[in-house]
């Protein structure tokens, strides 16, 4: 290498060195290999005064990139020579020291660093090896943005150097065709789904009120309205996912306008049944499937029709004696109404209540269960205290010994869009929007009948 001069340039500057001269001049340009690794260190080595700097490069072996270093060379008295050097990786480093000693005339010796690195500091070498471990650095003592990319050499870091656990790794991938994304994986890899799929796309507007429910066969049945024709459709899945074989029907197109507030369950024959609001009449209708699919032998009832427009926040529930029971809000008394059919289709002997007559204004949004007493159990909005109510049946049909109870009255308006589901102690819980906030509330009760 042309930069590296002779053991007697070497001899003559420390000379030089040694005679401790008052100007400043520059005694010559040396190297040293760092074995038994291949980093070759070049330094200019230039006297002022007392002091004796040096100024150069690590080769890094080779690499794209040089480290840069600065160091004190310093004559010791048994005639042996010290070497201090700091070598910065990257602009703005911190470096890793390096300390040495040599002897003439070899110009060799022994180094070390504060990686903990040592070996033989061989004047003049280049015998190749693998390059200097650079050293490692915990946490907590690097300060907060103390590193950015300029310390950094390109390629230096890749997937064995992170913890997935706190960075994510490279996002790279693809889902199969038909699949959604769903999330990535700490390695960066896709997490794909088959559960987000179009099930009906008509020119219809289709898809209001949706309600979904599994049938005896294992596979989705969900109820919704088309809007377009006014009319209550049933899709019918074709596996666990709905993504193949699924099948649409209209199960009833009267010249009314039907289909609001559709809501699905499974009765005790497996057959769907399906509750919603004539909007034209204003009236409670029942839809019964004649088959899983709802593809045909379907059969429509109006099953409450007073004076008062009824049928809105429908929700159907199969009874503890095989029979439907619907809550549903009666719009112009401002009350909560229950209707009991009298057979599995709703085709006769069927029964409607006031259930929840306040002062309040009550009823909308409900939802019904069947509690573990065997008696259906409706969750509810009072309008005007913008509370969660709940009401608990007397019997199967709720025609007596009804109970209700607000069960969740804030500050804030809540108790829309309930939901109402028994656990397995027994006891209801209720999930409703508070509006107020934008946020959802769950209402645990304490005892069966919310009471």
């Amino acid at each position: 290498m042309a930069l590296r001069f002779t053991r007697a340039a070497l001899m003559t500057g420390v000379a030089v060195l040694l005679a401790a001269a008052a100007e400043a001049q520059p005694l010559g340009t040396f190297s040293w290999q760092l074995q038994p690794f291949c980093n070759v260190v070049t330094v200019n080595l230039t006297q002022q005064g007392a002091v004796y700097t040096m100024d150069g490069f690590d080769d890094q072996c080779g690499a794209p990139q040089r480290a840069a270093l600065v160091g004190l060379a310093t004559p010791n008295a048994d005639g042996s020579i010290a070497v201090g050097l700091n070598i910065v990786t990257a602009p703005g480093g911190r470096g890793v020291q390096v300390a040495a000693v040599f002897t003439l005339p070899s110009a060799s010796g022994t180094w070390s660093d504060s990686a903990g690195n040592a070996g033989t500091f061989a004047f003049g070498a280049s015998t190749g090896g693998s390059p200097r471990p650079a050293p490692t650095v915990s946490g907590s003592a690097i300060a907060l943005g103390s590193i950015s990319a300029q310390h950094l050499t390109p390629g230096t870091i890749g997937a064995g150097q992170i913890n997935p656990g706190q960075v994510q790794a490279r996002v790279g991938g693809t889902c199969a065709h038909g699949q959604a994304l769903r999330g990535v994986n700490p390695d960066g890899t896709f997490v794909c789904t088959d559960a987000l799929t179009t099930v009906e796309d008509l020119a219809n507007r289709v898809g209001w009120h949706p309600s979904v429910a599994i049938g005896t066969d294992g596979l989705p049945v969900i109820s919704h309205m088309d809007q377009t024709a006014g009319a209550v459709r049933v899709t019918y899945c074709g596996n666990a996912a709905c993504t193949a074989g699924n099948t649409s029907t209209t199960v009833d197109d009267t010249p009314s306008t039907v289909g609001y507030y559709t809501s699905i369950a499974i009765g005790t024959d497996g057959q769907p049944v399906i509750s919603h609001q004539d909007t034209t009449a204003g009236a409670l209708r029942v839809t019964h499937c004649g088959n899983a699919a709802c593809t045909n032998s379907n059969t429509s009832t109006t099953v409450d029709d007073p004076v008062n427009t009824v049928g809105a926040f429908t929700a159907v529930a199969v009874g503890a004696d095989g029979l439907p029971v619907i809550s549903h809000f009666d719009v112009t008394a401002r009350t909560l109404r229950v209707t009991h059919c009298g057979d599995r289709v709703c085709g006769a002997g069927n029964v409607s209540t006031t259930v929840d007559d306040p002062l309040n204004q009550v009823g909308s949004d409900t939802a019904i269960a069947i509690g573990a007493d065997g008696l259906p159990i409706t969750s509810h909005r009072d309008l005007a205290a913008g509370a969660l109510r709940v009401t608990h049946c007397g019997n199967v049909a709720c025609t007596a010994g009804t109970l209700s109870t607000a069960v969740d009255d804030p500050s804030n308006f809540v108790g829309y869009s309930t939901s109402i589901a028994v656990g397995s102690d027994g006891l209801p819980v209720i999930a409703h929007l508070d509006a107020d906030a934008d946020a959802l509330r769950v209402a645990k009760c304490g005892t069966r009948t919310c009471q």
